[in-house]
């Protein structure tokens, strides 16, 4: 079976071999007094182009702190974001806080909350326009960089779409630090599910002090952190041809599936999206994809309707790159010509 629902964009996997060793995994101390994390947290902060950063466990641990605490009335939520954000979101709406989605006109000393990258449509956030309106109103600007950290980064051009150094969405878009909170998961390209949250020195002490996870769960363990050191040393030294192969990768299945008369959705995004199917149809495909070799994702479009995505990663081979685009391209241009008449 090709898996194509693996979102190691870089292709690190981890193994226990790779790791540095550890007398033990876990200190049993709180979070908020374990600093093993610290000299990580800074590098991750670095990559991003922000003063200091703190990490956690994960992405929900974040938001359950900051939307508890963020000192706004109102929060304008791009219409994208993810689960968790939203998750995150009814400790706001339990104090009060007004939550209208993005594109009202901006109250002052709000916040600006949106997903850097949306995988379904194929979208960056504008942020610099997002930053200029976040400034203007001295409100604050939220980013999810899940998608982009590792993989985005600075200079992109046609030749280099993903631009280099893998610092994010922030650094690929140039956008300004100030009145910038930024956070996400390192699960994606880097491999490793912790999360960060970063900003400027006052923002992180501030944090600090409210945050109620780290004073009542447990740090990042020493897995993660040895397998997040592992993967920012890899991504310094070797990165940016990593995501080159990467593109390689992406440019070649999207050129299989052209052979045989089938299209994708435009994009250079690892995830790799059909055109929008009839939920049906989208259920259909996916399980002759998987009769034929091709473990696919179905993500939703919308009410009605399904798309599904092809993970693509440094780590394939080229010839299941070869294989899973023969057999991606055959389906969708038969499947195409029964929904469509």
């Amino acid at each position: 079976m090709i898996d194509l629902t693996r979102a190691l964009y870089l292709g690190l996997a981890h193994g226990h071999a790779e790791l540095a060793p550890w007398s033990a995994l876990t200190t049993g101390r709180p979070s908020a007094l374990d600093d093993a994390a610290g000299p990580l947290a800074a590098k991750l902060a670095r990559l991003v182009g922000m003063p200091r950063g703190v990490l956690a466990p994960s992405t929900l641990h974040l938001v359950m702190d900051l939307y508890a605490a963020l000192p706004v009335d109102t929060i304008y939520l791009d219409p994208c974001a993810y689960a968790i954000t939203q998750w995150g979101l009814e400790r706001a709406k339990l104090r009060g806080v007004e939550i209208l989605p993005l594109g009202c006109e901006v109250r002052p000393r709000s916040a600006i909350i949106c997903d850097a990258v949306c995988v379904v449509c194929r979208r960056i956030a504008p942020l610099r326009s997002l930053h200029a309106l976040a400034r203007r109103s001295e409100s604050w600007l939220v980013v999810d960089d899940s998608q982009g950290l590792g993989l985005l980064g600075d200079g992109p051009s046609r030749r280099t779409p993903y631009g280099h150094g893998g610092g994010g969405t922030l650094r690929w878009t140039s956008t300004p630090r100030d009145r910038v909170i930024v956070l996400g998961s390192c699960a994606k390209a880097f491999g490793v599910p912790v999360s960060f949250l970063a900003g400027a020195d006052k923002t992180i002490d501030w944090f600090e002090r409210v945050s109620a996870t780290r004073t009542h769960t447990s740090p990042c363990n020493a897995a993660e952190l040895a397998a997040l050191d592992v993967a920012l040393r890899r991504n310094a030294d070797a990165g940016d041809e990593l995501r080159a192969h990467l593109l390689r990768n992406v440019q070649r299945f999207r050129r299989e599936i052209a052979l045989r008369g089938a299209s994708l959705e435009a994009g250079r995004f690892p995830v790799q999206v059909s055109a929008p199917l009839p939920r049906r149809a989208a259920r259909r495909l996916e399980a002759t994809l998987a009769r034929r070799g091709v473990r696919a994702l179905r993500l939703r479009a919308n009410r009605c309707e399904n798309r599904l995505g092809f993970v693509i990663t440094a780590a394939h081979e080229t010839a299941a790159i070869d294989e899973a685009g023969a057999i991606v391209g055959d389906a969708l241009a038969r499947g195409t010509a029964c929904w469509s008449s």
